[in-house]
Order: C-alpha cells, then sequence, then structure tokens
C-alpha cells in the first residue's frame, strides 16, 4: 500500500511539473489577445493536456490506467490559479490592456514562438560548450 502511494504521489509531481514547463512555453503564444480567465484555461488546459497525454502514452501504470488524468489534476488546478493570477494582475495594473479600445502588449504569437526558439537554442549552445571543454 505505501509502495502504491509513493508511487502515485510521484506520478503527481511528474504531472505537476510537466504541466508547469509545459504552460511555462505555451504562455508565449497562446491566446495574447484574450481576457484573463480565459487565457489562464488556455494555458493551463493546453498544458495539462499534453501532461496527461504524455502520462499515459509514456510512463503510466497498467494498474491506474483509468484514473491517470485525475493525476495530473491537482497540478493543473493550482498551474491554472498561478496563471490566472498573474494574468489578472498584468490586465489590471496595466490601463492599455483593458478592453475598452486599448491595444493590447506583447500580443504577437510569432514573437513568443521566437522567443523560445532562441531560449532553446542558447541552451543547446551552452550545453553543447559545456560538454565540449
Amino acid at each position: 500500500m505505501q509502495d502504491e502511494l509513493l508511487t502515485i504521489g510521484g506520478l503527481m509531481a511528474c504531472g505537476f511539473l510537466a504541466t508547469a514547463v509545459m504552460s511555462q512555453l505555451l504562455m508565449y503564444f497562446v491566446a495574447l489577445r484574450a481576457r484573463p480567465l480565459r487565457r489562464a484555461l488556455w494555458t493551463a488546459g493546453l498544458a495539462y493536456w499534453a501532461a496527461t497525454a504524455a502520462m499515459m502514452a509514456f510512463g503510466g501504470l497498467p494498474e491506474i490506467a483509468y484514473v491517470e488524468p485525475l493525476i495530473c489534476l491537482p497540478g493543473g488546478l493550482l498551474v491554472f490559479g498561478y496563471w490566472y493570477s498573474e494574468f489578472r494582475r498584468t490586465w489590471v495594473a496595466d490601463p492599455k490592456r483593458l478592453p475598452k479600445g486599448g491595444v493590447l502588449i506583447n500580443d504577437n504569437w510569432s514573437d513568443g514562438l521566437a522567443f523560445i526558439g532562441l531560449t532553446v537554442a542558447l541552451a543547446a549552445i551552452r550545453v553543447y560548450a559545456r560538454h565540449l571543454f
């Protein structure tokens, strides 16, 4: 029983970590013009879906296969709460982001993809340089 609880706890932690990392990437190009609630739902929801799909495809246990989507749910809810508070704080704090004709800042998804690509390229160069020297 204790081993099963440790396994489920480990899977929950991995699900949370995968959801958090995926949402960090998605926030740069998903629903940039949406209000805070909708943007947080899209960002955390897609990340939760990706984490659950990865867990079911690569790492789940056959005994608990029917509840694997629920294992990532607490982490997904935490990620949603975090992004909702961040997006809401940004939306309210910046008067230009209000929907009354204001221009949204950072609403170009291609800039977000370019930022992620540049970050990955720099990380790869750093890892390569570390192993080279």
